[in-house]
């Protein structure tokens, strides 16, 4: 007999998936997609969310991505588990008004005007 304050695994939701408790970034259909196809996980885009450099881009967008200083602030964030987020850290984000639009890696330099 299941008691009645236990709650379902599958009907629980936590109240936020941020790593720290900043602000998190709503996701568009879109995003979530590219997300998923680029192979660039939750963690990493809260990660780039709370410690990320933000520069402007076009239409009034920014870009989010780990430079020096914010690869080594996640370095002291995360410590040991650093080893597993390198692959990562080349990842970038598009946000505009608090929506992440898109996710990625970047293969080229975000040139620092």
């Amino acid at each position: 007999m299941p008691k009645e304050d236990a709650v379902d695994a599958k009907e629980y939701q936590p109240k936020s998936s941020s790593v720290a408790s900043g602000p998190r970034l709503d996701l568009t259909a879109h995003s979530a997609i590219r997300s998923q196809q680029r192979g660039v996980p939750p963690l990493v885009i809260d990660l780039l969310d709370q410690f990320g450099a933000r520069r402007p881009n076009a239409r009034g967008t920014e870009i989010l991505f780990f430079d020096r200083r914010a690869r080594t602030r996640v370095l002291a964030y995360a410590g040991g588990l650093i080893g597993r987020l390198s692959e990562y850290l080349d990842a970038y984000a598009i946000v505009a008004d608090g929506t992440l639009i898109t996710v990625g890696c970047r293969y080229k330099r975000i040139r620092q005007e």
